[in-house]
């Protein structure tokens, strides 16, 4: 990864007053563009089957060769949350049965997704043209914010989301298959499970249409794509080059056209498939309502507001959309390791009992954590946990965990609060309050601790840094 370090945009010489007139003017241009393309989304819904679409755009646009990574090269395109945001639209109307490819169509879906995307933050920037600069210092925040909730996946690497959403789910195995009738951890890992048989649904579609694509003649062309789709019934192959205009690639084009309908065939799941994912060990009934309980169907969002999609998007927490009695999509399927935990938690939170439990063995759940880290990462070091201290002067108090070693000692505190979506969509009085509970008090207890320690080093063994 490089560095790169952003170039002034504004000279100088330019006032602080015609600084924010040209930001205020951007963030209008912005709003409009926005105003303009968002809201048009709908109409790709109306001239292409959804699953189709769908399919479609996570298939070549969100899609790349095993170790390649465009973000990590500093371009990329289409992002995971343009997916999401038309995933969610998808589900605001009714399903089109139309047949159309999208074609050179598919390059203009993209430029639109991009402008949605660009349009987003700079349109929050708008009426600052009379701001304080503190007025100015908070909306920077509030942007930055929605920015990290509208576009960032993942805080950690796939195989600790995966550990860490286990071990919570094994802390409340027991009232939640009271509830659900289902192991809890069966349930995330056949989550994994079906987004790598997702994956490997795709790969083998891209080895069947290299197989025809590498072909040179027509009449080879048209046998091996008939071999790989036995289904497909090809009259005259003589007729289909003539439609192709007698042009070789042409006619690749118009077959990997027609392959491209069979897309959603490789994010859909039957009861069978999901069940081959559990290994088998639930029942069809139980798992149908449980993923009917994950899953949207065509038109149930349709009083969604649009705007609060794009930072409190529906399909975290209900990534399917049910398409017939046991059958289910999902053009995100691949991003399940993201929305595992919020799929686990929203299904705890269907029971106030359990959700309340499950509270507290998560804060438990993080203490040990950190526990357990600090003693690997420090192993000749004393580490402390529910610390009680008192400064003598009426301040008193419990420090979560407290590693002391030689003359260092690293003060944590451990929060295992959730972000109201309220809070994540930069709602000033709701993110003020959470980031009272979850930072504030937490950082003032932590500096209260520290300053117990630093008045009575000799006692407690620290003399020197504390952290």
């Amino acid at each position: 990864m490089q560095l790169y370090q952003a170039p002034e945009i504004f000279p100088e010489t330019m006032t602080r007053d015609d600084r924010l007139a040209v930001i205020e003017q951007i963030s209008e241009q912005a709003e409009e563009s926005f105003q303009r393309t968002y809201f048009q989304l709908t109409e790709w819904f109306q001239q292409y089957d959804a699953l189709y679409l769908l399919a479609y755009c996570a298939v070549y646009f969100l899609s790349h060769p095993e170790g390649t990574d465009p973000e990590a090269r500093g371009r990329l395109d289409f992002h995971p949350f343009y997916l999401e945001i038309l995933q969610a639209f998808a589900l605001m109307q009714e399903r089109s049965s139309s047949t159309k490819p999208l074609d050179k169509n598919a390059y203009e879906l993209m430029d639109m997704m991009e402008t949605v995307g660009d349009s987003i933050s700079m349109r929050s920037w708008r009426g600052l043209s009379n701001a304080s600069d503190e007025e100015i210092r908070q909306r920077r925040v509030l942007l930055t914010i929605r920015t990290h909730t509208t576009a960032v996946r993942n805080w950690s690497y796939p195989r600790y989301m995966r550990s860490i959403t286990r071990d919570l789910a094994e802390s409340i195995r027991s009232e939640f298959i009271n509830v659900w009738k289902v192991d809890p951890v069966m349930l995330i890992d056949a989550l994994f499970s079906i987004a790598a048989v997702s994956e490997e649904r795709l790969n083998q579609h891209l080895g069947t249409v290299r197989n025809f694509y590498g072909q040179r003649k027509y009449q080879q062309i048209i046998q091996a794509y008939k071999e790989s789709f036995p289904d497909i019934v090809v009259q005259d192959p003589e007729e289909l080059f003539d439609l192709a205009g007698r042009n070789v690639q042409n006619l690749k084009a118009m077959l990997v056209a027609h392959s491209d309908l069979r897309l959603a065939d490789h994010q859909t799941f039957t009861l069978g498939d999901i069940k081959e994912a559990f290994l088998g060990n639930v029942d069809g009934g139980v798992l149908e309502r449980l993923f009917d309980e994950l899953s949207f169907e065509f038109e149930e969002l349709s009083e969604q507001d649009k705007e609060f999609v794009i930072l409190d998007n529906p399909i975290w927490r209900k990534p399917f959309i049910r398409i017939d009695h046991g059958v289910y999509f999902s053009a995100i399927v691949g991003l399940i390791p993201h929305y595992a935990l919020q799929i686990l938690e929203a299904l705890i939170s269907a029971d106030s009992n359990m959700e309340e439990r499950y509270r507290h063995r998560k804060a438990r759940y993080l203490e040990d954590e950190l526990v357990r880290l600090f003693s690997e990462s420090f192993p000749r070091a004393e580490v402390h946990r529910g610390t009680l201290w008192d400064d003598g002067m009426g301040s008193h108090g419990e420090n979560d965990v407290v590693a002391i070693f030689d003359t260092v000692a690293i003060v944590a505190e451990a929060k295992s609060g959730l972000i109201s979506p309220p809070a994540s969509r930069g709602a000033p009085a709701r993110l003020k309050r959470t980031v009272k509970e979850l930072i504030d008090e937490p950082a003032q207890q932590a500096h209260d601790f520290i300053s117990r320690l630093r008045k009575n080093g000799s006692q407690s063994g620290v003399e020197g840094t504390l952290v």
